[in-house]
């Protein structure tokens, strides 16, 4: 490299560390920007000292060092004593500093980037360097440094609209449409706190996320726990990487914290349920609590688990997103009532897989309940209770003795295939029912999952409504061989999930009727969005409640469920298909080169 292009460097070198790193109040300072200017401008000296009088070639480098000094006038131009000097405020200040923000890298590589290629150019050959190739070559890298330029120019609209554009592997979750319902419907304010660093990564992880939950009462609030201490101990924030919301002033404050992590490594598997944590958040500051009660002392799926229960009759998992739904979940048996009254406090009655039948006390009072309006969800088992008292009043019947089958659409519960997988129902039939709403709306998306259905049926006086359905080609294994028999049963789509609603004076009475209740177990809501879905969706109508509507979000990993259709593509299309696609085309490659050969 040429001797100005060395100094211009160095020269540029001092005045970055004099700007960015040396303190406004030592001489040191001023000592490395003084130092810089005056190398930049020696090397200015140099380009017009060593060029040949006649040779347009060498006042190239003199023109690239001249761009660079002029970089250096126009960052000065941006700085806040000068902008302050100008007399610019507000608005005028801020377009301005964007101005000379996007206008000196520009200059500056401009500059910079042709005159070190030139000094190149020049070291190897000076005597063969003549004016075009000069021009030529100057041209060529002065097109690199506007490309190079543009950028820097592209990263600071982004940074300023917090626009960001991931494309590794890791993604924080956006908000979804149930958490943005529920902000949607605030009808007090929540502050949320974000206790993060300026620097850190995650508050610009997260930064995205809460830019996108804009409502007047949702007031956001970045904050420092080391600059705010008071602030803290008020929220009991002990540290920074917690999210704070609370409601209220004063001794009447409520709040609720989540704690993400301040570094991103850490805090990655956190942001990935992100969303999942501020809609429990909200959901437990915005509504009171709601208490719902699961029927045992019948066989029922129970939560806890012991070392008799299957593993398909646990809903622990439920109960944990009932809670975090901000319900209150609680026992109905004999001993607390039900033989006597649905609890007042009830928002809804959950009676799940049933092995007995209920006695005709516990059916009267459901009845009762169900006849003032209260709202109750029925999931039947197969070889369970068939709950005649229940479901007759509403015209539908129930036939626990058959299990629905399918021997093309179904699920492997082990790697090895079972002849019994013929029961693991798979489906993305849904009707337009408000018990479904979201759901129907990706149904291909999102399929459900029913491992052991029995069979639903109505009446023509009935007025329930069907909301699920299985796939085609589904027929009732009557006599359990996992096969079908066409003389004794029958191929077509099954009602799997049936719902109705009848007036009761100022309220309304919804009931839900599934024939299967593994949707729900542990096993399957624990993995399937589209079970999490049809949960959610049938909470919201149940309850009539469409403030808290719609799909949380998450990025977590999903288990990819491989077909045997699929498997066999990639399978042909590795062994077979590529290669063959190489062959051919060689053949072509090396024909074409023949003929020209020839020729």
């Amino acid at each position: 490299m040429k001797r100005y292009g060395i100094t211009y460097i160095a020269g540029m070198f001092l005045l970055l560390l004099g700007e960015r790193l040396g303190s406004p109040e030592t001489s040191s300072r001023y000592i490395l920007l003084l130092l810089g200017i005056g190398l930049v401008v020696f090397s200015l000296v140099q380009t017009i000292r060593d060029r040949p009088s006649k040779d347009k070639a060498f006042q190239y480098p003199t023109l690239f060092v001249g761009i660079g000094i002029i970089s250096l006038i126009v960052y000065t131009l941006g700085l806040t004593s000068t902008i302050e000097m100008f007399g610019l405020e507000g608005e005028s200040a801020h377009k301005f500093h964007v101005i000379i923000s996007v206008l000196w890298p520009i200059f500056w590589l401009s500059g910079t980037i042709p005159l070190l290629a030139l000094s190149f150019l020049i070291q190897n050959g000076e005597k063969h360097v003549n004016a075009n190739r000069a021009k030529g070559h100057s041209l060529r890298w002065l097109s690199f440094a506007f490309a190079f330029a543009s950028i820097f120019a592209l990263n600071y609209v982004a940074k300023e609209s917090n626009v960001r554009w991931n494309v590794s592997y890791f993604k924080t979750t956006d908000p979804g449409s149930s958490t943005k319902n529920i902000v949607e419907n605030l009808k007090q304010p929540i502050t949320i706190h974000l206790f993060f660093p300026p620097s850190s990564d995650v508050r610009e992880e997260i930064r995205g996320y809460f830019d996108q939950l804009s409502h007047p009462n949702l007031i956001i609030v970045y904050a420092d726990h080391a600059l705010e201490p008071d602030l803290a101990e008020e929220l009991k924030i002990r540290n920074n990487g917690h999210i704070a919301l609370s409601v209220g002033e004063g001794d009447e404050m409520q709040s609720k914290t989540i704690n993400i992590g301040e570094k991103f490594d850490t805090a990655k598997r956190k942001l990935k349920k992100l969303d999942s944590m501020v809609r429990e958040k909200l959901l437990t500051l915005s509504k009171g609590p709601q208490t719902i009660y699961m029927t045992a002392g019948h066989g029922e799926f129970y939560w806890k688990a012991d070392a008799d229960s299957k593993k398909l009759r646990q809903i622990s998992t439920l109960k944990r997103i009932l809670k975090s739904n901000n319900f209150a979940v609680k026992e109905l048996t004999l001993a607390n009532g039900l033989s006597d009254a649905v609890p007042e406090d009830a928002s809804m009655v959950l009676i799940l897989g049933p092995e007995e039948e209920f006695f005709d006390a516990e059916i009267d009072v459901l009845n009762e309940y169900r006849e003032q309006g209260g709202s109750i969800l029925i999931s039947l088992e197969p070889e369970g209770a068939e709950m005649k008292g229940l479901l007759s009043p509403l015209g539908i019947t129930f036939d626990p003795k058959t299990y629905l089958s399918n021997s093309k659409i179904n699920i492997p519960l082990q790697r090895t295939r079972s002849p019994s997988d013929v029961r693991n129902l798979v489906s993305v039939k849904y009707s337009t029912h408000a018990s479904v709403s979201n759901l129907s709306t990706k149904s291909k998306a999102l399929p459900s999952y029913f491992l052991g259905t029995g069979t639903l049926s109505k009446t023509k006086e009935s007025k329930a409504t069907t909301t699920v359905r299985s796939m085609e080609k589904t027929f009732d294994d009557r006599n359990g061989n996992f096969k079908f028999d066409n003389d004794i049963e029958t191929e077509q789509v099954w009602d799997i999930g049936m719902a109705i609603s009848t007036p009761v004076n100022d309220k309304e009475s919804r009931i839900l009727i599934m024939a299967d209740t593994t949707w729900l177990s542990d096993v399957v809501i624990s993995q399937s969005k589209g079970n999490q879905l049809l949960l959610n969706d049938s909470l919201v109508w149940l309850l009539n409640d469409t403030s808290s509507a719609g799909e949380v979000t998450d990025e977590q990993d999903v288990k990819v469920i491989h077909t045997k259709e699929g498997q066999g593509m990639i399978f042909y299309g590795t062994i077979l298909l590529f290669p063959l696609g190489i062959f051919i085309l060689g053949n072509i490659y090396i024909r074409n080169r023949q003929r020209k050969g020839v020729r």
